[in-house]
């Protein structure tokens, strides 16, 4: 077992004592299927990250990422968390360029506060998965969206994540820094590492940045009810609409 107090000293030394948790009602809400951790972090900075990192590393402790927690009850129970990694104080956007339809933003960032940043450019980043939106009990995060790889019906129109998503920034375990992919559609030689992360539940390593591609935003929308007599009859309107223009 590592030297958790030693462990915790340094963790005060990285991020400050405020921005910790260990009391106890706090570790039962941070439990993993019912593993409670040791202490709950609140890097705010990249290299924050990649200390805590280091430090778990050296004192052999298992640390679990996490952004608002609504995939956690995905993969397999753990055998024990020491230290949840809270990311969610990493969220802003790192660059926005709407002429080449990019944008980096911070995993820590959700779905509703990027899109209002897209809108005045009529920009979006057209993923819509279950808990991506205001009216979500719990607002996922994007670096949570992307780990779980978690897409909604939006994928039969602008294709799913692992196609959306053209780089990434990642800390591993030892707090290695690497980078995957880029800011160009072609910018892959060898294996493609970006959908490597994609879905790997921070199992691989700590997802901290993201690029990925936009497209515009529809010119307008519309509420359309229609009922049909025979199930063959809807079949092929959907066809219909999925080969179309139009984003049901």
């Amino acid at each position: 077992m590592p030297d958790l107090d030693a462990l915790i000293d340094e963790l005060k030394k990285i991020v400050g004592y405020e921005n910790l948790l260990r009391a106890q009602a706090e570790l039962e809400y941070y439990s993993v299927d019912g593993v409670r951790p040791e202490v709950i972090v609140f890097p705010s900075e990249e290299s924050q990250v990649k200390r805590i990192l280091e430090s778990a590393y050296r004192y052999n402790a298992v640390v679990i990422p996490r952004g608002h927690g609504s995939k956690m009850g995905l993969g397999n129970i753990p055998s024990r968390a020491n230290i949840i990694l809270s990311l969610e104080r990493l969220n802003s956007v790192i660059e926005f360029l709407p002429d080449d339809l990019t944008v980096t933003f911070q995993a820590g960032i959700t779905p509703p506060k990027l899109r209002r940043q897209l809108l005045p450019k009529n920009l979006t980043f057209p993923i819509d998965p279950p808990c991506s939106r205001r009216t979500s009990p719990v607002v996922a995060t994007l670096g949570g969206i992307v780990a779980a790889n978690s897409n909604g019906p939006g994928r039969l129109k602008y294709n799913s994540l692992r196609d959306l998503i053209m780089g990434m920034k990642v800390i591993l375990a030892d707090g290695t820094v690497i980078k995957t992919g880029g800011k160009t559609v072609k910018n892959v030689s060898g294996y493609d590492m970006t959908k490597l992360f994609i879905g790997s539940l921070g199992t691989l390593g700590v997802i901290v940045e993201i690029t990925a591609r936009l497209s515009p935003l529809p010119e307008s929308g519309q509420t359309v009810l229609a009922s049909f007599a025979e199930l063959h009859q809807a079949t092929n309107a959907v066809r219909k609409i999925l080969k179309s223009e139009l984003l049901p």
